[in-house]
C-alpha cells in the first residue's frame, strides 16, 4: 500500500470545499447563513478542520482578576477580526459600578480610622466593614466578568476553543501576578 499524495491532496481540498459550503453559503433571499445539516456524519478529518464553535456561556476569569485589558490583551487577536470595541465598551459600562464601590471603600477605610483597636479588643464593626468592602469588590469584579463574557459573546460568533482557553491561562496569571503586586503597593504604602 503506497501514499498517493495528489489524491489525498484532491480528497482533502473536497473535503475543505464541503465544509465551507455547509458553512459559509449565503441565502440570497435573506442574507443569512445556512443551518448545515446536523444528521450529516462529521468524518474525523472535518472535526479537525473546523474547530471554531459557537460561543456558548463561559466565565471570563482574565476579566475577573484585572479587568477589561488583561482580557482583551489575551485574546486581542479574535477581538480584532470582528473589528468592534471590546475594552472601551467593557470599561464605560463597569465605570460607575466601579467608582460607586470605590467610593463607598473609601468611606468605609475614614469609618474605620474612628473605631478604636487595642492589643486586648478588636471592634466588631471593623470585621462587618471588612467583611462589606471585600463583598462589594468581589460583586463588581464578577459584574465586569459578566459584561465582557456577554460582550465576547456578542462580537466573536465563533472561535478557537484551545485559543480561547489558552488566552485565559495567560489572562488569569497575569491577572493574579498584577493583583498581587498592587494589594502588595496598597499594603506598604499605608
Amino acid at each position: 500500500m503506497s501514499f498517493d499524495l495528489e489524491n489525498e491532496e484532491k480528497n482533502y481540498r473536497e473535503q475543505r470545499k464541503n465544509i465551507l459550503k455547509r458553512t459559509d453559503v449565503k441565502d440570497s433571499i435573506s442574507g443569512e447563513n445556512e443551518k448545515p445539516d446536523l444528521n450529516k456524519p462529521v468524518s474525523e478529518s472535518e472535526k479537525m478542520e473546523n474547530k471554531s464553535v459557537a460561543f456558548s456561556a463561559k466565565f471570563m476569569w482574565s476579566a475577573f482578576f484585572c479587568g477589561p485589558f488583561v482580557s482583551y490583551f489575551v485574546h486581542r487577536s479574535e477581538l480584532k477580526r470582528s473589528r468592534k470595541s471590546f475594552f472601551w465598551f467593557v470599561y464605560l459600562v463597569c465605570f460607575i459600578p466601579q467608582r460607586i464601590v470605590t467610593a463607598i471603600s473609601r468611606y468605609i477605610e475614614h469609618a474605620c480610622e474612628n473605631i478604636s483597636i487595642t492589643a486586648a479588643y478588636i471592634d466588631p464593626l471593623i470585621w462587618w466593614y471588612s467583611a462589606l468592602d471585600v463583598v462589594m469588590r468581589i460583586a463588581v469584579n464578577l459584574f465586569m466578568a459578566f459584561v465582557a463574557q456577554k460582550r465576547f459573546e456578542k462580537i466573536c460568533h465563533s472561535y478557537d476553543e484551545d485559543a480561547y482557553y489558552q488566552g485565559e491561562k495567560k489572562g488569569v496569571m497575569v491577572g493574579v501576578i498584577l493583583w498581587i503586586a498592587l494589594n502588595m503597593i496598597v499594603m506598604l504604602r499605608s
